[in-house]
């Protein structure tokens, strides 16, 4: 299963959509899900990066460019660790 078939399954199941918190920990789902597909099927640009600011882009469909901050990952680690704690790990 991909990942956002995953989602889709969480998404689906009654149980969590009644919790309070279903729409926050379906906000950060879609957040790891998002940053994880840009790690891994964008590329580097190894010309603008630095060790402050990692810079991807696509070619796939339309140009698109990110700028992986340090503030980007801090929210990255802060959704996991929510998603953890919600999930009961």
């Amino acid at each position: 299963l991909t990942f956002d078939n995953k989602i889709s399954i969480y998404e689906s199941i009654p149980y969590f959509q009644k919790l309070k918190s279903y729409p926050d920990i379906k906000k950060s789902l879609r957040f790891v899900q998002r940053l994880r597909n840009t790690m891994a099927h964008w590329t580097l640009d190894e010309k603008q990066s630095d060790l402050n600011n990692i810079v991807m882009f696509t070619l796939v469909g339309k140009y698109k460019k990110i700028i992986i901050t340090d503030s980007v990952v801090e929210d990255y680690r802060r959704q996991i660790s929510f998603l953890l704690k919600n999930f009961g790990l």
